[in-house]
């Protein structure tokens, strides 16, 4: 059976394999990205703990090898996942109905921590169409676990639940030409939407693992500008 195409903009819900919930924002509009920016800035306003993001991409599939296409002919990023908490921004960027400064801004915004799984790839991707990451955290080169290039099932399995070993990742065609398609199905919304919010979650987990969640920050609090507006520094955990 064919999956169902979803509507443009679109709000869901995703259960995962441990009977958790969490909610998928997916958007090609920039008015509907920057109201959930303002969400997630509301969320980590709210929070004693440090500001932190799950971030993805999912590519546009080329014809080719990388190395002989020009600059123009490469892949460049379809589909960009934020996490925060539970709540995950599938953005269609490679259909959006205007560039978004504010998601440029929150991307190179320091304070925020993005983590990542292989972020070699994702950083020379985005820098295709002129993104910056101003605070990466890649889950793959912080031996997490002993394996050198963990994949992102073995994370979650040893930092989320056992459960997540027993998946096994899609057949390559699920990617072939998927995320450039006008509108995504929903199982690819929930694909993309799932990797971000298992980022979001490995770091959490291994943040508990290692007893460095909570508590009050010991840095001291300034005012910084940031864009269009003032935000005041929360107090954030020492590492």
């Amino acid at each position: 059976m064919a999956s169902q195409i979803s509507p443009i903009d679109g709000e869901y819900k995703v259960r995962t394999i441990t009977g958790d919930e969490f909610d998928v924002i997916y958007t090609r509009t920039s008015a509907t990205v920057k109201g959930c920016l303002s969400h997630f800035r509301r969320m980590f306003e709210n929070s004693h703990n440090e500001w932190v993001a799950g971030l993805d991409v999912e590519y546009t599939t080329v014809e080719g090898r990388e190395k002989d296409l020009k600059d123009e002919e490469r892949k460049k990023p379809a589909v960009i996942q934020v996490c925060v908490h539970n709540v995950c921004l599938v953005y269609h960027i490679c259909h959006a109905d205007v560039e978004c400064q504010d998601f440029k801004n929150f991307l190179e915004d320091k304070t925020v921590k993005f983590i990542t799984v292989d972020f070699k790839n994702d950083k020379e991707v985005l820098r295709r169409i002129g993104l910056i990451l101003g605070n990466p955290f890649d889950l793959q080169k912080n031996r997490l676990v002993p394996s050198c290039q963990p994949s992102m099932l073995t994370l979650a399995g040893a930092m989320v639940h056992p459960s997540y070993r027993k998946l096994e990742k899609p057949h390559y065609t699920f990617h072939h030409h998927a995320w450039q398609r006008n509108v995504l199905d929903i199982d690819h919304i929930q694909y993309a939407a799932m990797d971000v919010y298992l980022c979001f979650n490995i770091y959490k987990g291994w943040m508990k693992s290692n007893n460095q969640v909570g508590g009050p920050s010991k840095e001291v609090s300034t005012k910084r500008k940031r864009d269009k507006y003032e935000v005041e520094d929360v107090d954030e955990d020492s590492e």
